[in-house]
């Protein structure tokens, strides 16, 4: 797994910045890890590119929404192989995470990847912040924030051309700061 984080002491990252990572094996490419606070306030992201979400909760119950971010595709890889990569990319930054900062503690918390919308969006991930009552869509051609769940309906139909009986059902993760992360079905 040749996933290395790169750090700098003379660099400082962008707030909401955790690292930024490269990974050596085809395929080759950089990115960032990108926190988001969920309780601060509402989460605003429009990113390009490819980019996977994961939860991690951490042992004392805290909910911390993360996106690995690709800044540079070095090998133009596809969505299908850039999505396994990067799903072991968030085990192995979940791994050293938790060894520096729960080092001391026996539960190391649990982490889960989010799901697709349904089986005829593949790779498209719609979170729906409670808190906030905001969404956010994950897709191959990255994170677009919405304020209401009609704007996600237009986003997939209009921008991402799905057909609307296609995006009809389908299943937010629904991520909360007070509750463990879920999936609500439509």
């Amino acid at each position: 797994m040749p996933h290395y984080i790169c750090s700098n002491p003379f660099l400082r990252l962008n707030e909401g910045i955790e690292t930024m990572m490269y990974h050596s094996d085809s395929p080759r490419y950089f990115s960032c890890i990108q926190s988001l606070d969920l309780n601060s306030r509402m989460p605003v992201m429009y990113e390009t590119g490819f980019n996977l979400g994961f939860v991690h909760v951490t042992p004392d119950q805290q909910t911390r929404l993360y996106f690995i971010i690709v800044d540079d595709n070095l090998n133009k890889a596809s969505s299908q192989k850039m999505q396994k990569v990067m799903q072991e990319q968030a085990q192995f930054f979940i791994d050293q995470f938790i060894a520096v900062k729960y080092k001391d503690s026996e539960d190391k918390g649990k982490w889960m990847l989010m799901r697709d919308y349904n089986s005829f969006t593949p790779g498209v991930k719609i979170i729906h912040f409670k808190i906030h009552d905001t969404f956010l869509v994950s897709c191959e051609r990255g994170l677009h924030g919405c304020a209401t769940e009609e704007e996600v309906f237009e986003f997939l139909t209009d921008i991402l051309e799905y057909p609307e009986q296609q995006v009809g059902k389908g299943s937010f993760n629904l991520v909360d700061p007070a509750n463990t992360p879920s999936i609500q079905a439509l």
